[in-house]
């Protein structure tokens, strides 16, 4: 199985820290259309039958008609089994005689530069999440299945797997959820505030946006470690 490194924003880092996160999705390009009636998208199922993968999922999916007949192939980086290992922003504590100690930006939630505190922390420069090394990583998550699908068709259930903050519930009985857009107070919509969690991080990506409705890897997956606390 891959050990691969996953960028993820710091939002996002909490959210897998409470356990409200157990979902990603990650854009997909040059998979063939389902245009015929029956067919359907799903892994060539070719290798080893494992506790963690019993299905024996590849990263080569195929368009199969309805009657199992394989079709053209694209690629999915990602099978149950594999470990992810969180990159995000991050800094070595520049306190005296910490700086074998990593900082995490989403911690602090999302300070600027030239942040400090009185229990001996002392940061000038964030540095970026793809510039993270697997030492300085705290989670380790492994993936625990893989599906295939358009943005768009994401469920209200997927929409709260996929991490969005539950502001409360408000009128009573009616859970809100953040917009991420900032230009309203909060959606009753899981999915709704999923489209502008997602367009707030893809949206200046050229057929990347909700609008676009991509193809994507839908991976749920567990925290295999990683307790939030700094990293020595």
């Amino acid at each position: 199985m891959a050990d691969r490194p996953t960028l993820f924003s710091g939002s996002m880092v909490r959210a897998i820290l409470a356990g409200t996160k157990t979902q990603t999705r990650r854009v997909l390009t040059d998979v063939p259309a389902v245009e015929r009636p029956g067919d359907y998208l799903d892994s060539y199922c070719g290798g080893e039958r494992t506790a963690e993968n019993p299905r024996g999922m590849t990263h080569t999916w195929n368009r199969w008609t309805a009657d199992h007949r394989c079709g053209p192939s694209f690629k999915v980086s990602y099978v149950p089994g594999d470990r992810l290992w969180v990159r995000e922003a991050w800094a070595p504590n520049e306190a005296p005689g910490r700086d074998a100690e990593t900082i995490y930006r989403a911690d602090i939630h999302d300070q600027v530069a030239g942040y400090s505190s009185s229990d001996g922390i002392s940061v000038s420069r964030w540095r970026p999440s793809i510039h993270m090394p697997r030492s300085r990583s705290r989670i380790t998550l492994r993936v625990t299945d893989v599906r295939v699908e358009r943005l768009q068709g994401i469920s209200n259930e997927d929409a709260i797997a996929e991490g969005v903050e539950p502001l409360g519930e408000f009128p009573a009985g009616t859970m809100r959820y953040r917009d991420y857009s900032g230009t309203l107070s909060g959606t009753g919509n899981a999915r709704r505030s999923f489209s502008t969690l997602w367009d707030s991080i893809n949206g200046k990506k050229p057929g990347r946006t909700w609008a676009d409705n991509p193809w994507v890897a839908a991976i749920s997956f567990e925290r295999e470690s990683g307790d939030g606390r700094r990293k020595p």
